[in-house]
């Protein structure tokens, strides 16, 4: 930017000579109009964006200003130059003259204009002065501030890079985890569905063997009622076509308490319900085979269908039974067994005193009085030899639960003998060895008692029935 120049001393110090007519006053107000506005203009400009030319308030209107006013202060004094001449030359120096003689009067004019430059030049340089410094520090900021910038552009690139890096990382093991997730998620489905389908094969499998298992018990269940109604029929039938002339009905002892007419049951039928059935019936008595080995010839007393004498025919062992119904007798006969219809007492009171080795009785004591129970015994002990064997089972009332169940279904069954009162009744016959064993455990029929106490389970449902088994001396 060029220095304005510089008002000389001689220029200002001429005398100043203004023109008739000219309003000093006016002229200062006009200059200091301009200074304030150019003031303002210094100060309503603004600097250049960082990074490009930096472009300060320009000085240049105050400069024109200053050189119009020195120009003015210069021409104050001089008269105006007119044509060469002899007029030329009078006017000015009249013009001269007049300059001259108003010298004291405008002198302080001059002085105040003197200043008002001085002061101008003054301005111009501290604005220049400051320009100058204004330019150097913006520089400096400018040049700071772009390196900063650039600094910062590269650590924001560096970030970007290591962000973009972590992002295409986190992208890649994100996706390496959900392609690791999605074959977990569809080995597990088909593992799933593998184990589901084995799961529902299996079930289906043990549904349908469990239907099946269902079916044929139910069809071995039928096939049994019809195979023994049809085995009763034949038994009916062979009963008539037995042919045998001694199968008649029993006579009643002399004592023995008969009831008054006889219940109207089909006692075969009976049987096979509540007493079970003929193979459940040998199963029971399979444990007396061997103490009535070595006992022959015995006798069952109430031999039924016939179940014991056909385990003794097995074990080779002699026996006989007698029963009340022809009938039962019958089917006896039928399967080739050694049977006989009688009554009981008739039977023992008929036989050679000691010829009998054994006596056995099944589920037939309940039937008869308190008295015939050891008239029973009795008869027993004076038919068997010496060392013969009694074995009386009958149920057992230690166990509350015969009464719940099974004693009472009999409408023939007149009392319960407790274990006890026939080992009494043993003894006093004249039998030694006497020896009770408890049969069949309730819990085995009735699984609810298992959540009581062992012990109160022992004392009072412990077993249905009781074998009462003695010696004859």
């Amino acid at each position: 930017m060029a220095t304005a120049p510089k008002l000389s001393a001689r220029s200002v110090g001429e005398p100043f000579v203004g023109e008739p007519g000219i309003d000093a006053q006016a002229k200062l107000a006009e200059l200091a109009t301009l200074v304030g506005k150019i003031r303002d203009d210094v100060r309503t400009r603004h600097a250049a964006p960082l990074g490009a030319e930096i472009a300060l308030t320009s000085l240049e209107p105050l400069q024109r200003a200053r050189d119009a006013a020195e120009r003015q202060a210069a021409s104050i004094g001089r008269v105006n130059p007119r044509n060469p001449g002899l007029a030329n030359d009078a006017i000015q120096a009249v013009k001269g003259l007049v300059a001259r003689s108003l010298n004291w009067f405008v002198r302080d004019q001059v002085t105040f204009n003197r200043e008002v430059i001085r002061s101008l030049n003054a301005t111009v340089e501290s604005l220049q002065e400051t320009n100058r410094a204004l330019r150097a520090t913006l520089v400096a900021a400018n040049t700071e501030t772009h390196a900063w910038a650039q600094r910062l552009r590269a650590e924001l690139g560096e970030q970007r890079t290591t962000v973009i890096a972590a992002i295409d990382h986190s992208a890649r093991g994100f996706e390496a985890h959900t392609a690791e997730a999605a074959r977990t998620f569809e080995a597990k489905t088909v593992e799933t569905a593998l184990a589901f389908e084995d799961a529902l094969a299996r079930a289906t499998g043990e549904m349908q063997q469990l239907l099946w298992t269902e079916l044929a018990a139910t069809k071995r269940d039928y096939e049994a009622v019809i195979h023994q109604e049809l085995r009763l029929t034949r038994l009916r039938a062979a009963i008539v076509s037995v042919g045998v002339s001694d199968v008649v009905p029993a006579i009643p002892a002399r004592g023995a308490s008969q009831p008054a007419a006889p219940l109207s049951i089909d006692w075969l039928q009976f049987a096979q319900r509540f007493r079970g059935s003929e193979e459940y019936v040998r199963r029971s008595h399979e444990i007396y085979v061997e103490p009535f080995r070595g006992h022959a010839p015995v006798v069952d007393l109430g031999c039924g269908r016939g179940e014991f004498l056909e385990l003794m025919r097995v074990a080779g062992t002699e026996a006989r039974g007698v029963d009340a119904s022809s009938e039962l007798v019958a089917i006896c006969r039928y399967k080739g067994l050694a049977a006989e219809c009688a009554d009981a007492f008739t039977y023992l009171e008929s036989a050679e005193p000691g010829s009998l080795g054994g006596v056995f009785c099944s589920q037939m004591a309940e039937h008869l009085t308190p008295a015939d129970v050891v008239r029973l015994i009795r008869l027993a002990h004076r038919a068997l030899r010496s060392g013969g064997l009694l074995v009386i089972e009958t149920p057992n009332p230690e166990c509350l639960a015969i009464f719940a169940t099974h004693f009472y279904i009999d409408p023939s069954h007149t009392r319960p003998i407790p274990p006890s009162l026939m080992a009494f009744h043993y003894e006093e016959t004249g039998f030694v060895q006497v020896r009770l064993e408890r049969l069949h455990p309730a819990v085995e029929t009735m699984p609810s008692l298992a959540s009581l106490s062992a012990d109160v389970r022992e004392a009072f449902f412990g077993a249905l029935d009781y074998a009462a088994s003695a010696a004859k001396i």
